[in-house]
C-alpha cells in the first residue's frame, strides 16, 4: 500500500480558504476523483464536514478526537469510517487491502501523516489577482513543504485544462508503512 497527500495548491501556498477548497475547478474536482476512485481517502472531520456530498466508490476514514462527531457524521453519510488515532486510520486503511491510501487535509492532517508519505499529488494554481491578505487563508503545512524539498526523487508534471499537476516521490519508497 502506498501513501500520497492529494492537494490543491494557489500562488504556492495556500490549500483552503475558511475550511472549503481554495479553489474550485472542474478539471481538478475530475483529476481528484480520477486519482482517488477505488481507493481509501482520509481526512479530517473539518474536511469531511465540507463535502458537499458524499464521495462514490472510495473509503472516507475521517479522523477526529471527538467522539461526540461519530453518530452526527455517521447520520450523515460523508464518511465510512470514524476513527481517532492516525495509528487506527492506517490499521484501518491497511484492512481495507486497497493500493493506495489519499491524505486529503486538512492541513494538520497533512502534517500527521507527512513522515509516512510515498509521494505527493499537488495541483498548481496561479491567480495574479488573489487577494493573500484576506481571512481564513490555510498555508500548505511546513512539513509538506519540507518533505516536497529532502525527500523527493523525481517529479512528474503534467498539465490539465487549468491547471498544472506536479506528483512528487519518495526518494526511496518503502514498500510498507507500519507506524505513525
Amino acid at each position: 500500500m502506498q501513501i500520497f497527500a492529494i492537494y490543491s495548491l494557489l500562488n504556492d501556498k495556500f490549500i483552503g480558504r475558511n475550511n472549503d477548497l481554495i479553489i474550485k475547478d472542474k478539471y481538478d474536482l475530475q483529476h481528484f476523483k480520477s486519482e482517488t476512485l477505488g481507493n481509501t481517502i482520509i481526512m479530517g472531520r473539518k474536511t469531511v464536514e465540507s463535502l458537499p456530498k458524499r464521495l462514490k466508490n472510495r473509503t472516507v476514514i475521517m479522523l477526529s478526537s471527538q467522539e461526540r462527531i461519530k453518530l452526527q457524521l455517521l447520520d450523515n453519510l460523508k464518511a465510512d469510517l470514524i476513527v481517532n488515532s492516525p495509528r487506527e486510520a492506517i490499521n484501518l486503511a491497511y484492512t481495507l487491502n486497497k493500493n493506495k491510501v489519499f491524505i486529503a487535509g486538512g492541513a494538520s492532517i497533512y502534517d500527521i501523516f507527512a513522515d509516512l508519505l510515498d509521494g505527493i499529488i499537488e495541483t498548481r494554481f496561479y491567480r495574479n489577482d488573489f487577494d493573500s491578505n484576506q481571512s481564513g487563508l490555510i498555508e500548505l503545512p511546513k512539513s509538506i513543504k519540507n518533505w516536497k524539498e529532502t525527500k523527493t526523487k523525481h517529479i512528474v508534471v503534467s498539465e490539465l485544462e487549468s491547471c498544472v499537476v506536479c506528483r512528487f516521490f519518495k526518494e526511496n519508497p518503502s514498500q510498507s508503512q507500519s507506524e505513525v
